[in-house]
């Protein structure tokens, strides 16, 4: 028997429960409109909607496994190969049609920089110096699928057009 409003968990689900209606979502912290493709989407999901006091049986609920945290390090240069402190690097998911904002993050005083990520999952990368207000250099998009063992990458800036 299932009594309203209901939570349904597991591995790192976050529950949504209301009033006759369950279902449930899994969303990587740094993407707020991810969707695994391991799984149908929600418009494809089947809803229920359940009574006070029904009961329904169901197959065993079965939750996709976690997704796998990696880092994913990186360095800007210049075209000459020396590193460019505080360039601008952008990282945006590329794996669905709704995906979310980049995200920026600005290289150390060695042109390093790091993100985390999911394996599995492509996103590009560029980067950007930029000085009151203009472009000076700019990257090239770098597309990138992520796996257990991803190498650092390089971004070559080179003078903006």
């Amino acid at each position: 028997m299932v009594s309203t409003p209901t939570k349904v968990t597991g591995n790192d689900s976050q529950p949504v429960s209301a009033r006759g209606l369950v279902y449930c979502q899994r969303r990587p912290p740094i993407l707020n409109t991810f969707r695994d493709s391991r799984r149908p989407h929600r418009s494809q999901a089947t809803v229920l909607t359940i009574t006070e006091g029904q009961l329904i049986e169901l197959d065993e609920l079965v939750l996709p496994p976690k997704f796998v945290e990696r880092t994913l390090n990186g360095i800007v240069v210049n075209e000459d190969g020396t590193p460019e402190a505080g360039a601008v690097v952008w990282l945006k998911e590329r794996q669905y049609q709704d995906s979310d904002m980049p995200y920026r993050r600005e290289t150390d005083s060695e042109g390093r920089f790091s993100y985390p990520v999911y394996e599995g999952i492509k996103y590009s990368l560029t980067a950007n110096v930029d000085s009151d207000g203009k472009r000076l250099k700019q990257s090239a998009e770098i597309e990138i699928v992520i796996t257990s063992n991803t190498d650092p990458i390089k971004i070559v800036l080179k003078k903006a057009n």
